[in-house]
Formats: C-alpha cells, structure tokens, sequence
C-alpha cells in the first residue's frame, strides 16, 4: 500500500485541481500562518 504525497507532483492536480507550482505557494503560505481556531471550537482545535 503506497502514500499520496506531493513529492510525487503528478498526483497533485488531479487531487488537489492545483497546478504543482500553484499547490507549493499555497503550502508555503499556510505553513507560514499556521493554524487557525475555528470560531465556537474547543480550546486547542485546529481545523
């Protein structure tokens, strides 16, 4: 059983709808802001 990841780029678009250039700014970016508290969630909820 293989991983899906996004070392292999030609899994990306066809999971994400992203270009591979595209998907690597988005990750960039989120793991520059990091996590985010949904509104009403608990206290350390993530998503």
């Amino acid at each position: 059983m293989g991983v899906v990841t996004a070392a292999e780029e030609r899994w990306i678009e066809p999971f994400s709808g992203l270009r591979p250039r595209v998907f690597a700014r988005l990750v960039r970016q989120l793991e520059r802001e990091g996590p985010t508290r949904r509104v009403g969630a608990a206290p350390g909820a993530c998503r």
